[in-house]
Parts: C-alpha cells; sequence; structure tokens
C-alpha cells in the first residue's frame, strides 16, 4: 500500500467522523418542533398550552428620547420576522413558560431589561448550564428567567408564583435544562 493511500484514507475517515456530525449540527431549528411538548415538562406539570406566534411584526420607526427606547427598538428590530413559540405549564403554585425564536436575540433581550427595568441580580447557573452561558435573573421571590442563545435561536425559560406562594427553583432548572437539551438534539 502506497503511504499517499494511506493517508488519504485517514484524511477521509477523521473528516467523517468529525465533519458530518457538524453537518447534522447546522440544520436550522424549527421553533414549533424544538419547544417542550406537555410530556418533556417535569413530572406532576399540568394545564400545558402552546400558543405558536408565527412570524413577529416589523419594527417599528421610533424616535429614541431614553436608552430603554433605543434598547427596545434594537430588540424590536431584531426580532422582526422572527417564527416563535411559547408553551406554559403549571406544576404546584408555579407557572412554567418556555419559549423559541428562530434567531439568538439574548444579547438584545439583556440590553432592553437592564435599560427598561430594575433588573434583579445575575444568578449563577449550575455547572451543567454554564457552558451555554445563560442570563438568569431573579427579580423578586416569584420570579425567575433565563436566555440563552443555542444553536442559532434563543431560548427563555420563565417561572413565576402568584404573591404569597413559593417559587419552585430547582423545576425552574429542569425546564431550562430540558428546553436547551432538545434544542441541542435537534436533527
Amino acid at each position: 500500500m502506497r503511504p499517499g493511500g494511506l493517508l488519504a484514507g485517514a484524511t477521509v475517515a477523521v473528516l467523517a467522523s468529525v465533519g458530518l456530525p457538524a453537518v447534522a449540527q447546522a440544520s436550522p431549528v424549527v421553533p414549533a418542533q424544538a419547544v417542550l411538548a406537555a410530556h418533556e415538562f417535569p413530572a406532576g406539570s399540568k394545564d400545558y398550552k402552546a400558543f405558536p406566534i408565527g412570524r413577529l411584526p416589523a419594527a417599528r420607526p421610533q424616535t429614541a428620547r431614553t436608552p430603554c427606547d433605543a434598547r427596545a427598538a434594537e430588540l424590536d428590530a431584531a426580532v422582526a420576522g422572527a417564527s416563535a413559540i411559547e408553551v406554559e405549564a403549571w406544576r404546584g403554585d408555579t407557572l412554567f413558560t418556555a419559549s423559541i425564536i428562530d434567531r439568538p436575540v439574548a444579547a438584545q433581550f439583556e440590553a432592553a431589561t437592564l435599560a427598561c427595568t430594575k433588573a434583579g441580580p445575575k444568578i449563577a447557573p449550575p455547572a451543567d448550564l454554564a457552558r451555554v452561558n445563560p442570563t438568569v435573573r431573579r427579580s423578586n421571590s416569584q420570579r425567575m428567567e433565563a436566555m440563552v442563545d443555542v444553536r442559532g435561536v434563543n431560548v427563555g425559560v420563565v417561572a413565576s408564583s402568584p404573591r404569597g406562594k413559593t417559587l419552585d427553583a430547582d423545576t425552574f432548572w429542569q425546564v431550562l435544562r430540558a428546553q436547551v437539551a432538545k434544542v441541542e438534539r435537534q436533527p
């Protein structure tokens, strides 16, 4: 056997083992297929509802009078024409919402949040989620939210409880893990 043939064969084997999964990962994520289904929420979840959004409206031209106006306009422009879906389910006294927007917009959401609201402190994610670098905030004892861009789409998860009820933070992390994992598994 010629050395060149062995090298060519080894190169093909390496490209096949490394390159083909990358090609499969390059397929666009379809929000309606990537969002959590009812059975994918943690056990004990109920009252699942889905809200397909279709295409978000085009951004309206506006004059930015404040930093909030400017960041909101940037967010509107970033999501204009995007396909999105949101689902929700209750578990105990906490409502969990998961959403997918067909493009990465976590930075624009974070900029608008900081400019337009009294943003709660950032919370470090558990080690297994740190690799995707979500922005997680707890705005009060009744609300936690996360935004992260994964495989070219935006994943959002919100947990909220009525006043006087305990927020289920452990399930929040389970829902975020499940939603990120489902997006990562999409063909």
